[in-house]
């Protein structure tokens, strides 16, 4: 078997490396280090914060628990304002003993006023997806504290609840097909409209484009939906107010986060496909309208102008990926939602779509050579085998290693459409030719020889030579 995604130490760190004031300190090899260094620095250059204990062979014998206080000073004297440490232990820790739990304890002691958490990953747990749902749980208790104590302030009178600033709000907790009507509040004795409140659960700094989807997202939300906390790319201030959100927006991942806060705090949630396309935006803000007092008939209304001119400009390019055979591969919390974009949106055939949380890349490279496929969209993962299969490949999944974004481009909405589509028909234009599948009748003389095999036996058939070639 030949994993498609990381081990479970991988996810937990990049569930945790979008988080701008805290640090990932991993206890284990320092390979492990470097795996999810190479891919999630690229994202996010200016600000990646990781180090790690590195366990050498003496440690394995020995024990490394004396590797963690050093560790933990050190990242405290590099980064001073650093608000929490997240120790993610791997493999060789889990399996030696090492109690790290005990160890950060008798650090914190020395070291008062660090907030430090501990998430076990070993890389046998799980797999990448396995890790980042473990990484969002050990979230919960930063938002406990706070969220208690900003539902104690409010008392119920009747069937309405009264907020600090003693102005009647809806309770907390909506039942199925209620509304979040959080309108006209006063703070501070002036009046003000108040939005309803959502969190983003399920991508991480590392995937590509995600920062700039975030962006994209708040741009269009202003003034009708806040982002209390998006988890690719907060702050711990952020990831404390998260239970007085109205409604957690799962991506794939983080349901056992979002059901854990709907049972502590009341707070419902929807599990989304990932809005690749202008159909795709608009179902998932059709999501959000149903579930809270939100109003986007104007960002629809200017998603369906832009997608009017965009089919208006590509009309040519489209036709050519009608029932354009496409094997797709992605984690959880985009591959549902790009088949979708290929097939409903841009009606190519996706002959293959595998998760790669749970399948493998041996099973790809079989399915690959048995099918029609004739483009591949993946991740950096898959590039050498779309070498060796002569595929043309866009790459839209964690990881991407072999190519940079240096601008804000997002990968939804209109602008995010036309470069998604922009990027497939430039690969889609980069096919090699083929005699075999899909292609094999392509060039075909009057005498049913493929020109490729003309040289082979012109004499014998004189018939297939060249019409400006004397017989």
């Amino acid at each position: 078997m030949k994993p498609m995604s990381g081990c479970a130490l991988i996810g937990a760190a990049r569930a945790l490396s979008g988080i701008r004031d805290a640090v990932v300190l991993q206890h284990s090899v320092v390979g492990c280090h470097w795996g999810s260094l190479a891919a999630g620095m690229l994202q996010q250059p200016d600000n990646f914060r990781q180090a790690s204990t590195v366990i050498y062979e003496e440690n394995v014998i020995r024990g490394g628990m004396e590797l963690i206080p050093q560790g933990l000073t050190n990242i405290v004297q590099l980064y001073p304002e650093v608000n929490a440490i997240f120790v993610v232990s791997g493999c060789i820790p889990n399996m030696i003993g090492d109690d790290v739990e005990s160890a950060i304890a008798a650090w914190q002691e020395e070291n008062p006023g660090h907030r430090v958490l501990h998430i076990p990953a070993p890389g046998y747990a799980g797999h990448e997806g396995d890790g980042i749902e473990r990484a969002l749980l050990a979230l919960l208790p930063l938002m406990e504290e706070n969220t208690q104590a900003w539902h104690r302030k409010k008392t119920y009178s009747g069937g309405a609840a009264v907020d600090s600033y003693g102005n009647m709000v809806a309770k907390p907790a909506m039942g199925a097909g209620e509304h979040a009507d959080l309108t006209n509040r006063t703070c501070g004795g002036k009046e003000t409209e108040d939005v309803p409140k959502i969190n983003l659960l399920g991508l991480t700094a590392s995937d590509p484009y995600s920062i700039n989807d975030v962006k994209y997202l708040r741009q269009i939300f202003a003034g009708k939906l806040e982002i209390v906390c998006a988890l690719q790319q907060c702050a711990i201030e952020e990831i404390a107010r998260m239970g007085q959100a109205d409604l957690n927006i799962v991506f794939g991942r983080g349901v056992k986060l979002a059901e854990r806060m709907q049972k502590q705090f009341g707070m419902p949630y929807i599990c989304c496909d990932y809005p690749y396309g202008i159909q795709g935006m608009l179902t998932f803000l059709a999501q959000l309208e149903n579930k809270l007092s939100a109003d986007f008939s104007d960002i629809k209304m200017q998603l369906g102008n832009r997608a009017d001119s965009l089919v208006k400009n590509s009309a040519m390019y489209l036709t050519t990926l009608y029932q354009l055979p496409t094997a797709l591969v992605g984690d959880s919390a985009h591959l549902s939602g790009m088949q979708r974009f290929l097939q409903d949106e841009l009606g190519m055939e996706t002959v293959i779509a595998l998760d790669t949380d749970t399948e493998d890349q041996n099973r790809l490279e079989r399915e690959l050579r048995q099918s029609e496929a004739v483009l591949l969209l993946g991740s950096s993962y898959q590039a050498e085998l779309a070498d060796r299969l002569t595929l043309p490949m866009v790459r839209y999944v964690y990881p991407v290693v072999d190519e940079v974004c240096l601008t804000e481009q997002p990968m939804i909405g209109a602008e995010g459409t036309a470069y998604l589509l922009q990027q497939i028909v430039n690969a889609a234009m980069r096919v090699r030719y083929k005699t075999e599948g899909v292609f094999g009748g392509l060039r075909v003389t009057d005498c049913g020889y493929n020109q490729e095999e003309l040289h082979c036996d012109v004499q014998r058939e004189p018939q297939c030579r060249d019409k400006g070639e004397d017989e």
